[in-house]
């Protein structure tokens, strides 16, 4: 249960902008190659991001949580000339049945080719006797460091769209995630129900846990970001059983950060659960100005 309700607070966490008028390039590029068995997709759309007012505290935040990110981030920028922040215009994750998936990014001034030079100053700077070099191998490109066995695959599905597995190194799962025609069954009706236009928006066909599917989007009006989530359970009375188990569960960590964070307590206390029979309904709201300072606090939580 804490797995569903921590859906829905990193989705709250990492919504920072303004709706948009059009779909995101990760989205329009995969939206079509969706695998028959695919069962959640849920997008990101960072260039609406960057009109938050936020934006900036919120990056030092999560790079000051992840010293590694930080210095990733900062160790391409100095290296390549490329700021990840600033070319990373949107995100598509894309799960299928058996759990694995894929992230699909959506890019500006970046292409594979400035990828793969970038990556070899980088590989230059560990061994400059070695080199990455990528062929294409069907509908993905294989990447290989010379003298090295281990191989990296992804899918350039426009000039300025990658595609990438949980497991990079296995091509098999990225083909097979990519090789549908589009979402089907619950999962497509579920998508029909939401806005991908949105900042952030999610649908999901689970089918598992009491869970049937889901839909579900984040907006921004006048600093605050009000975020809608509606579930489907499997059956009536599983319905009225989940919405109990949410409810309690939502109780105690609120009270578990009421001490430890009330920042996040108060934005905890904001969420309205409700249902009635198989159909379960989350919104809650949150000050775009709260959220840098709730990156720590889930951290002392969850």
């Amino acid at each position: 249960m804490t797995q569903r309700l921590a859906f829905g607070a990193v989705v709250l966490v990492v919504a920072l902008a303004h709706s948009a008028a059009a779909e995101t390039r990760s989205w329009t590029a995969i939206k079509g190659k969706l695998p028959a068995d695919a069962m959640l997709v849920v997008g990101f759309d960072v260039n609406q991001a960057r009109a938050a007012s936020s934006f900036g505290k919120l990056v030092e935040a999560v790079t000051s949580e992840s010293h590694d990110l930080g210095d990733g981030l900062a160790l391409v920028k100095t290296t390549c000339g490329i700021d990840p922040v600033t070319a990373v215009t949107d995100v598509t994750i894309v799960m299928r049945k058996d759990e694995k998936g894929i992230v699909v990014v959506g890019m500006t001034g970046v292409d594979e080719a400035k990828l793969l030079v970038c990556a070899n100053k980088l590989q230059a700077k560990d061994n400059p006797k070695k080199t990455i070099t990528g062929k294409k191998v069907g509908a993905v490109t294989e990447y290989s460091v010379t003298d090295e066995k281990d191989k990296l695959y992804v899918a350039w599905l426009a000039k300025d769209v990658v595609a990438f597995s949980f497991d990079p190194d296995k091509r098999v799962v990225l083909d097979a995630a990519i090789g549908g025609k589009g979402a089907t069954g619950d999962l497509a009706r579920s998508l029909a129900k939401t806005s991908p236009s949105a900042f952030v928006f999610g649908a999901a066909s689970i089918g598992k846990e009491g869970i049937a599917g889901g839909f579900g989007s984040i907006t921004l009006a006048k600093g605050v970001l009000t975020g809608s989530m509606k579930m489907t359970a499997q059956s009536g009375e599983l319905g009225t059983t989940l919405l109990a188990e949410i409810t309690k569960e939502l109780a105690r960590d609120i009270e578990r950060s009421t001490k430890k964070a009330p920042t996040l307590a108060t934005v905890l206390k904001g969420i309205k659960v409700s249902g009635k029979g198989a159909e379960i309904t989350i919104d809650a709201a949150v000050n775009e100005a709260d959220l840098p300072g709730l990156i720590p606090a889930l951290d002392k939580i969850f």
